[in-house]
């Protein structure tokens, strides 16, 4: 993965990049990977991504939890939250985990000079889809209602925008008509789908199920226009 910026998750932006080439060495090179193999270790770049700021989430919910909301016999004890200072604290606390993920993630260097409270909002956003700002906020309307469970149903939403917005990087390398026919023929629908004709929205969902199961079922193309116009043009020719 890059320590850039690309199609963003959350309202910010992470990038996922190209990943290396895999194949059996000759001469000292690896083989260049297909279309299709450049696709699925894109595809699993942004689930596996994913995955981990999702886990980060938690992670800074949990930690700031424990350090904040336990009562004397060491329980979690929400009614804390009806107080203000101790919300405060806890979007402090969130927001800094976030922030010491999103400066490995992006690989800032820790020796440089000290990231202004802006930097530090758009370095929020960019990894974990949220800014101290909004997150102060959202706790202190919440109040006790702040619990792990309404912050899992926040966490799910984020993370089907991190994986809805990042996808599209997975296929961005499918450029041109040429390239859509090497990959419907790499999935083994040659002569089924109509290369010219196939938007890469509708081409994606195939590259995506023949990566996942290996197969790509009929009833997964058959109301695609590139499909019906490929069997129009064989039943004419009949």
């Amino acid at each position: 993965m890059t320590n850039g910026h690309g199609n963003g998750h959350g309202g910010g932006n992470v990038a996922v990049a190209d990943k290396p080439t895999s194949g059996h060495k000759d001469a000292g090179h690896k083989a260049k990977q297909t279309l299709i193999q450049e696709f699925g270790a894109k595809y699993d770049a942004v689930r596996k991504l994913a995955d981990t700021i999702e886990v980060h989430h938690f992670q800074a919910y949990t930690g700031s939890a424990e350090a904040l909301l336990k009562d004397k016999e060491g329980n979690i004890d929400y009614k804390k939250l009806k107080d203000a200072n101790i919300r405060t604290s806890m979007a402090d606390r969130m927001a800094d985990f976030y922030i010491s993920k999103a400066k490995q993630y992006f690989k800032v260097d820790e020796s440089a000079s000290k990231l202004s409270p802006m930097q530090q909002e758009m370095l929020l956003n960019a990894y974990a889809g949220v800014t101290r700002g909004t997150l102060t906020a959202e706790i202190h309307k919440a109040e006790d209602d702040f619990t792990l469970e309404h912050f899992k149903g926040r966490v799910t939403e984020i993370k089907r925008r991190v994986t809805s917005n990042l996808l599209p990087s997975a296929y961005s390398h499918i450029t041109d008509t040429a390239k859509k026919k090497s990959v419907i023929k790499e999935m083994g629908l040659e002569g089924k789908i109509d290369a010219e004709l196939i938007e890469s929205e509708d081409l994606f969902p195939l590259m995506e199920t023949h990566h996942v199961t290996g197969v790509v079922p009929q009833r997964n193309y058959e109301k695609l226009p590139a499909y019906r116009a490929t069997q129009a043009k064989k039943a004419s020719h009949t």
